[in-house]
This record gives C-alpha cells, structure tokens and sequence, in this order.
C-alpha cells in the first residue's frame, strides 16, 4: 500500500502472473519471482522509490548499536568457548601421553593402547572440527549486515540529493531488471533489499524512537500504541536482517557510499 501511494495506477506489479516477465535478467537460466515490481514513470518518482529503500536515522542507528551489541556478546562467547575447546584438546593430549606411557611400561597389550588411542584421535578430531566451526562462524555476518543498514540509511541522500546518474547507479546496485520502458523506470529490489522495500516503508513514515518497557505482562501498550507498532517493526526488521547475512555472509549489493559534496 505504501508503494503504490508512490507509485499509483498500474505502477506497482504484485499479483504472480503480472510479475512473471520479471522473474529474470539477462540472466534467464537464473529465475525466482520478485515480490514486488516498481514502475515510476517521473523523476519525482525516482527520488520516492530510492526513499522507498532508506531506513530512517534514528531506525537504522537502532539496529546497528543492536548488531554491535550482539556482536560483542558473540565474541565474548566465542572466546569462552574456544577456550574450553582448547582445554579439552590439551586433556585428550595428556590422556595420549599417559596412554602411550602406558605401553611403554607394557601394562597394555598392542591391542588394547591402538585401541585406546584410535579413540583418543577421534575424541581430539571431534574437538577440532568444534573448534572449526566455532572460528568459521565467529562474526561473519555483523559486518556486512551493518554495511547495508548504513547503505540503505544513505538511500535517503541519493533520494533528495543526488543526480540522476547517481540515483540510476543506486538503482542498478540495488534491483536487477533495470530498464526503461514507455518512459517508465521499472526496478526490482533484490537480496537484502527486498526487506527493506517491503519492511523499511513503515519504519520511514513512523518516525518515533522505540518504546522501551511501553507493553504490559497483557501484551497492552502502556504509552503510545504507535511507538509501540513502530518498535515492533524495527525489532522485526533487526530479525529479518540477521537471518539473512546469517545465511549470506558475503553477499556484495551495496551501493558506493554517498558522495561528498565540496
């Protein structure tokens, strides 16, 4: 519905079969529906689409003090964990030593001490794909994601300031299916800005700071149910976000940061 205020008429695509021509580029082995298909047909319209795509300030400084929180709580996990991982490879170790010290003294058959340390290997392997594991996933995703919430809180200087090469350079970055047709712009969000085309217009147009301990053990808003509404949606929005770096740490769809002005 926010689209369309944008966009009006036949300017935004939703409906399955409508979108079907949209579902590749130039690219036609590669195809999914997109969720929605922008059409502007003025400059004005251009600068509203890119607004379309901004979180504003105080919604995007919210999420990323959010990300950093959970950064700093992540690594201090990780550290815990990788020590005690360590420790119990150091453990493994000595039960090796004492094992092999063991037969040595001939108090273990051959047998009994290959036995015995084909299980201590596999203990000790098992430690270290943990261990692997731990470091693969430690913070991969945090940057990345607040790259694009600081790229998608710049969308609304391409909006109002930037010229037109520069707001069909955000476009191109941001949606595929970029082209021009009967004086139209059409545009496709895609990657991590599909959450934001169809999350962030809210959050845009409900500008009010979030409403911290505002909702009773009922489920009540205690203060005003807007600002309410309006952290419901960012903490939506912070979920949505995470999950997707999560599962596309090295996704790259981020615009060049706004230009300097001189």
């Amino acid at each position: 519905a926010a689209l369309r205020a944008i966009v009006p008429g036949e300017g935004v695509i939703a409906g399955e079969r409508e979108m079907r021509p949209f579902e590749s580029d130039g690219l036609t082995a590669y195809r999914q529906l997109p969720m929605v298909v922008v059409l502007p047909s003025t400059t004005q319209q251009v600068s509203e689409v890119i607004a379309s795509f901004a979180l504003p300030a105080d919604t995007a400084d919210w999420i990323v003090s959010e990300i950093q929180a959970e950064e700093r709580r992540g690594q201090m996990y990780a550290s815990t964990a990788i020590r005690e991982v360590q420790a119990e490879m150091r453990e493994v170790d000595g039960r090796v030593s004492r094992l092999t010290d063991a037969y040595l003294a001939k108090a273990l058959t051959i047998e009994e001490f290959q036995d015995g340390k084909a299980r201590l290997i596999a203990e000790k392997q098992s430690h270290k794909d943990r261990l692997a594991s731990i470091e693969a996933s430690r913070g991969n995703w945090f940057e990345p994601a607040i790259r694009f919430v600081f790229a998608s809180k710049q969308a609304a200087k391409y909006a109002s300031e930037g010229t037109e090469p520069e707001k069909r350079d955000f476009l191109q970055k941001i949606g595929s299916n970029l082209t021009i047709r009967d004086k139209r712009l059409e545009v496709e969000a895609r990657g991590a800005w599909k959450l934001v085309a169809n999350q962030g217009v809210f959050a845009h147009h409900e500008k009010t700071a979030p409403c911290s301990g505002a909702v009773s053990p009922h489920g009540e808003c205690r203060h005003d149910r807007k600002r309410c509404l309006a952290d419901t949606v960012r903490t939506g929005l912070l979920s949505l976000i995470r999950e997707f770096f999560q599962s596309n740490p090295g996704w790259e769809g981020f615009p060049a940061p706004f230009p300097a002005r001189g």
